[in-house]
C-alpha cells in the first residue's frame, strides 16, 4: 500500500471527529439551513466522507427524506453506514455519477471541488446537473483560501475552555487531518475559488447561483446554493 492509499484509508477515522470542532459545526449548521430538508425528498452527498452532514441533518430533521452518499474511501463509507440509514456507494466521480437522470432533489458537496482535477470539473458538474430534477439544487462549499492553523488557535482555546471530551478530541483530529492533507497537496493541485469564479463556473455549467455566503473559521469557505436552470 503506497502512502496516498494509506492516507485515504486512515483519513476517515480522523475526519469523523471534525464534527466536534466548533467552526466545522457552524459550517454544517449553515449548510443545513440553506439545504432546508423537506419530507419525501431524495439527496445525494458527493464525497460524503463519514457522513457528518447526514448525521447532523437526521438529528435536526428526523423526516422521511432519502439519503445517498458517494465516496472513494471504503472505510469512510463503512463508518457512514453505521451512523446513518442510507445508501452508500463506492465510486470515483471522474467516472460520472452512477445514478439515473433527474433522480435527486438536491445534491450536496463539501469542499470536493477544491480537490478535483480541473479537467474533471466540467464533466462532474454536467453529471450533477443530469442527476438533478428540474429546478433541483446543488448546494456546496469551496475553500477560497488555504486553511491556516494559526487562525484556528482561538477556536482551540475556546474548545479547551469548554472542558468537554468530544470537543477536546476535535483538536488533535483537526491537526491530524491537516497533516494528512500535506501529501495530498503535493500529489495534486488544490484549487481555490473567489465569488466571481464560482458565479462564472456555475453559469457555464447551466446553474444559477441563488445564495452565497462565507462560512467556516476566518471565512475560509464559500457556501453556495445553485439551481439547475
Amino acid at each position: 500500500m503506497n502512502m496516498l492509499k494509506l492516507i485515504w484509508y486512515l483519513y476517515p477515522f480522523a475526519y469523523d471527529f471534525m464534527k466536534n470542532f466548533e467552526p466545522y459545526q457552524k459550517m454544517i449548521e449553515d449548510f443545513i439551513e440553506i439545504a432546508n430538508p423537506q419530507e419525501n425528498e431524495r439527496y445525494l452527498d458527493v464525497g460524503c466522507g463519514t457522513s457528518n452532514l447526514f448525521e447532523i441533518m437526521r438529528k435536526k430533521f428526523p423526516t422521511s427524506f432519502e439519503l445517498y452518499g458517494l465516496d472513494i474511501s471504503l472505510p469512510a463509507l463503512k463508518i457512514s453506514s453505521r451512523k446513518v440509514e442510507g445508501i452508500f456507494v463506492l465510486h470515483d466521480v471522474s467516472n460520472g455519477l452512477p445514478f439515473p437522470s433527474e433522480y435527486f432533489d438536491k445534491v450536496f458537496s463539501i469542499h470536493l471541488l477544491n480537490y478535483l482535477s480541473p479537467n474533471v470539473i466540467p464533466s462532474f458538474l454536467k453529471e450533477v446537473r443530469r442527476v438533478l430534477r428540474k429546478n433541483g439544487e446543488f448546494i456546496f462549499t469551496v475553500l477560497k483560501k488555504p486553511v491556516s492553523f494559526r487562525e484556528a488557535i482561538p477556536y482551540f482555546k475556546r474548545t479547551v475552555r469548554k472542558k468537554k471530551l468530544n470537543s477536546f478530541i476535535s483538536i488533535p483530529s483537526y491537526i491530524l487531518v491537516g497533516i494528512m492533507n500535506l501529501p495530498l497537496k503535493i500529489d495534486r493541485e488544490i484549487l481555490y475559488y473567489s465569488k466571481d469564479s464560482i458565479i462564472n463556473l456555475m453559469r457555464d455549467s447551466k446553474f444559477k447561483v441563488e445564495k452565497m455566503k462565507e462560512t467556516y473559521y476566518a471565512n475560509h469557505s464559500l457556501l453556495i446554493k445553485a439551481v439547475r436552470s
